[in-house]
């Protein structure tokens, strides 16, 4: 059994957040096969498994059948685990075989077919993990734009400053002093080549 980013001493709460960690038990996955009839069995050994819940009430109750189990647990009220979706791979020649379920975690709180969302959870490829809520996900894309809004003022102030402004003033006419410079030269060279070509001609047979 392995725990990714937990510590052996320390079991969380099963209400609290746990996005920051993955869980997997290799033990059970070379003698078991993982499949949608096995993986709610799989995860009922993770730290995301709440052992209070209605799955554990109704793993008590011996020889009842699924139809059984499932018209039991309509009646009654408390935390329950149902597989939300499957996606299985076979292997091919060229890759692995692949697989992906959802598992959501719910809660009951009367005796009828509505439930409330508590959390969803992820097995990939044997792999447990718990998904962020939307909140969750909303804020933490909205603390990168805010971050990226500011970069970008900050770059924007930048360029605008007072400072930068006349320095980028200075550079522009230190650019047209050059150029102009370099106009004078080329004038003078011309004019200093006039003698010059005046004298060859005179001299020429």
């Amino acid at each position: 059994t392995s725990a990714h980013g937990m510590s052996d001493a320390s079991a969380p709460s099963t209400d609290a957040v746990l996005t920051h960690l993955s869980w997997e038990d290799r033990a059970w996955l070379h003698h078991f096969p993982l499949n949608r009839e096995t993986v709610l069995d799989y995860f009922s050994n993770s730290q995301f498994y709440d052992r209070t819940c209605l799955n554990e009430q109704i793993k008590m109750q011996q020889g009842l059948s699924r139809d059984e189990a499932d018209e039991m647990i309509q009646q009654m009220t408390g935390i329950q685990y149902t597989l939300e979706h499957a996606h299985e791979q076979a292997a091919t020649p060229t890759s692995s075989a692949r697989t992906l379920y959802i598992i959501q975690k719910a809660r009951r709180t009367a005796t009828s077919s509505k439930v409330e969302a508590v959390r969803l959870y992820h097995v990939l490829d044997g792999v447990v993990y718990e998904a962020p809520s939307l909140q969750a996900v909303l804020s933490a894309r909205l603390a990168r734009l805010s971050w990226l809004l500011g970069s970008a003022f900050s770059a924007i102030q930048e360029v605008t400053s007072p400072d930068a402004a006349a320095a980028l003033q200075a550079g522009s006419a230190g650019a047209a002093d050059a150029a102009r410079c370099r106009t004078l030269d080329t004038s003078d060279v011309a004019t200093a080549q006039q003698p010059v070509a005046g004298a060859n001609a005179a001299v020429a047979p």
